[in-house]
C-alpha cells in the first residue's frame, strides 16, 4: 500500500494496477484516466469530474459534482453513484455502466454494444442518442429527447414528455413502470 498526501489533485492516470481512495478526494476539477487492466475505487467531490476508461478497466465511483463527463470504451465495466446537476455520458464497444443517483440534466451517446443500466438514476431531463446495438435503461422525470437507430434498445422508466428526433432501422423503445 502507498499513501499519498496532496494539496491539489487534478488528475489520476492509471495504466494497469489499482487505486483505492479511503477518504473523500476534494478538488475543483478532477480527471480520471484508466487503461489496461486497471481497477479504481474512488470517492470524489469536485465542481467538474471527467472519467475516461478504456480496455479492460473496472471502476467503482461515488461522485458529488456540479458536472460529470464520462467516456467508456472497449470492455470498461463501471459502477457510478452520482449526485449533481449535469451528467454527460459517451459509451462504445462493449462498455458497461451501472449508474445510480440523481441529476437535473443527463445527455448520453451510446454506440457499439454498450450497456447502460440506469434504472436507478433519476434525471429531470434526458437527451439520448442511441445507435448500433446499444442497450439502455434510463429514468426521465420531465423530458426525454430521443434519437435512436440501428438495433438499439431503450427501456424508459418514468412518465416524461417524449420528443422523438429520429427513430429508424430496428430500434426498440419500451416503456416500463418503476
Amino acid at each position: 500500500d502507498i499513501t499519498i498526501k496532496y494539496t491539489q489533485l487534478r488528475e489520476i492516470s492509471l495504466g494497469d494496477g489499482s487505486i483505492r481512495s479511503d477518504d473523500l478526494l476534494r478538488s475543483e476539477t478532477l480527471k480520471i484516466v484508466a487503461t489496461g487492466f486497471s481497477k479504481l475505487n474512488i470517492n470524489a467531490d469536485a465542481e467538474l469530474v471527467n472519467i475516461h476508461m478504456t480496455e479492460n478497466t473496472k471502476g467503482n465511483f461515488n461522485i458529488k459534482a456540479d458536472s460529470l463527463h464520462t467516456t467508456l470504451g472497449n470492455k470498461a465495466d463501471v459502477n457510478i453513484y452520482y449526485d449533481g446537476y449535469r451528467n454527460h455520458l459517451e459509451m462504445d464497444d462493449t462498455a458497461s455502466l451501472f449508474l445510480e443517483g440523481t441529476t437535473d440534466f443527463f445527455s448520453l451517446d451510446m454506440l457499439g454494444n454498450a450497456n447502460l443500466k440506469g434504472q436507478n438514476f433519476e434525471a429531470k431531463e434526458v437527451q439520448a442518442i442511441l445507435g448500433a446495438s446499444s442497450n439502455t435503461k434510463l429514468v426521465a422525470v420531465e423530458q426525454l429527447t430521443l434519437s435512436q437507430n440501428g438495433s438499439s434498445k431503450c427501456y424508459l422508466y418514468g412518465d416524461p414528455k417524449i420528443t422523438m428526433e429520429a427513430f429508424s432501422d430496428t430500434s426498440e423503445l419500451y416503456k416500463r413502470n418503476r
